[in-house]
């Protein structure tokens, strides 16, 4: 290498490589650690929140048809 040209200065692009390759390492791993199990767990919760409505609703009025929901 020619260490004489500036755009080949040792070590700023390795430092600045690993740096930006660590970031990106620690921002994908807190998604997908904590921020994907939240919204999966508020998603699982909220379909069986509907599926208890739906399950009383059809205990009291009957099986809902299509025909039915599309009058509402």
């Amino acid at each position: 290498m020619d260490w004489e040209r500036p755009w080949q200065k040792w070590p700023i692009p390795v430092i600045g490589g690993a740096f930006l390759g660590n970031m990106m390492g620690v921002l994908y791993v807190l998604v997908r650690c904590f921020v994907v199990p939240i919204a999966r767990a508020d998603f699982e919760e909220t379909q069986s929140i509907q599926r208890q409505m739906a399950r009383d609703y059809e205990a009291q009025r009957g099986p809902v048809t299509r025909s039915m929901a599309k009058k509402d």
